[in-house]
């Protein structure tokens, strides 16, 4: 029997998860070993969940920081795949003695790494907060 009921939004729709336990929970979201109660919590919290226990109904959400940081830092997977091909490109017709061969080749491995592993910073939740709600006065617009 399911006991733990998790969701987060995730690509702008909630998913919604079920598990018979926390630590069931944090394993399948990446934990490399059981924790206790209070770790469980605080490590989905973390992940944007909000968690639900099924017997007892009690819920904790994640904060809506902890929930923005979570929209800001999606990986995309096109932009990697793009920049790898470069990468592929450059190495296969890579001179040692051209310098601007050796730039192009740090400057594309840089922006791989930073793909990969997208930052939060205040400016990016403020973009992110600021497109969203954009994108809220438009629909609203459409439907008065």
């Amino acid at each position: 029997m399911k006991s733990v009921k998790l969701s987060r939004v995730e690509n702008q729709e909630t998913k919604t998860y079920e598990f018979r336990s926390l630590n069931e929970a944090c394993k399948s979201f990446g934990a490399s070993s059981g924790m206790n109660t209070e770790n469980a919590t605080k490590f989905l919290l973390k992940q944007g969940f909000t968690i639900e226990n099924i017997e007892t109904g009690k819920t904790r959400k994640a904060s809506i920081i902890e929930t923005l940081i979570k929209q800001v830092s999606v990986i995309d997977k096109s932009v990697i795949t793009k920049l790898e091909n470069e990468l592929n490109e450059i190495v296969k017709t890579f001179d040692p003695s051209k310098s601007e061969d050796a730039l192009k080749l740090v400057k594309i491995r840089k922006d791989l790494e930073n793909a990969k592993t997208p930052k939060h910073d205040l400016k990016s939740i403020l973009d992110f907060v600021k497109s969203a709600y954009q994108e809220y006065e438009n629909e609203n617009k459409e439907n008065a």
